[in-house]
């Protein structure tokens, strides 16, 4: 299940890392027939096209939430299925907090407080460096510009036609959590995830400004909105990078010598 709720308070420089993007090979060619639904198995496998494992990127990251608005540079690496490192970035370029975790561990450093972070990668403990409550596999997810799914009924899937594109509805299977997809008329290109728990919206996600990069195309511009918590995250992404791999060691991190150590539960 896709989850978005209110993090954990906690020194406020550690909201202020990210959330992130969406990914899809190209189809081919368009979808032919604008004035009927494609069926079941050609939206959904426009959203598991195979994709590059890691993407890096240049991004300005800007939230929005009651009393405050803020835009921080970020530095962001993401590999399937579980794995990510940030860096946010000051003016001059310098690192001015790492977030990163292999997809068991979270390590977190704020080098201006000297104080190294430490736990295990749950919902409870990212929401700490990125406001949003998520499980690590759905925020990498994201960042890669991958949609993440609910555990979704495969018997009870609904598609309508809309002007300019397609929308298609996701039951899940505990019968109280539902996904509206919004894609596009031409290449089924995904422009919106919508997450509603007992008929709430909880969680929506769009992704805009695709553009090609050899035959992947990625959106440029992600956004992320908690209704309930009336907080928008916006990644606008400046240059990103596929990769077949990285070294794994990016993705742990150690305290430096005389940092203060805080042990998260």
């Amino acid at each position: 299940m896709i989850v978005c709720r209110r993090a954990a308070p906690v020194v406020y420089v550690l909201l202020l890392i990210s959330v992130s993007g969406c990914t899809h090979l190209t189809p081919p060619v368009p979808f032919p027939d604008s004035r009927q639904c494609p069926a079941d198995h050609v939206l959904l496998d426009a959203l598991r096209a195979p994709t590059p494992p890691v993407v890096k990127g240049m991004a300005k990251v800007k939230v929005e939430s009651p009393g405050e608005t803020f835009s921080v540079k970020e530095l962001i690496i993401a590999q399937e299925p579980n794995r990510m490192r940030l860096e946010t970035l000051s003016p001059l370029g310098q690192p001015g907090f790492y977030a990163a975790t292999d997809g068991q561990e979270l390590f977190l450093f704020a080098p201006s407080e000297n104080t190294f972070y430490h736990g295990s990668a749950t919902p409870r403990n990212l929401g700490l460096s990125i406001r949003l409550h998520m499980r690590v596999e759905e925020m990498v997810a994201v960042i890669r510009g991958r949609v993440p799914l609910i555990d979704y009924d495969a018997d009870h899937l609904g598609c309508t036609v809309k002007e300019d594109g397609y929308v298609m509805q996701l039951r899940g299977r505990d019968e109280n959590t539902t996904q509206v997809l919004t894609f596009s008329g031409d290449y089924l290109r995904v422009v919106a995830s919508e997450t509603h728990e007992s008929g709430e919206l909880t969680c929506a996600i769009s992704y805009g400004d695709y553009e090609m990069d050899g035959n992947i195309t990625f959106p440029r511009t992600i956004t992320v909105s908690l209704p309930l918590e009336q907080t928008t995250v916006r990644i606008s992404y400046k240059k990103v990078e596929f990769l077949p791999e990285v070294d794994p060691s990016l993705f742990r991190l150690s305290a430096p010598p005389g940092a203060k150590i805080v042990h998260l539960e």
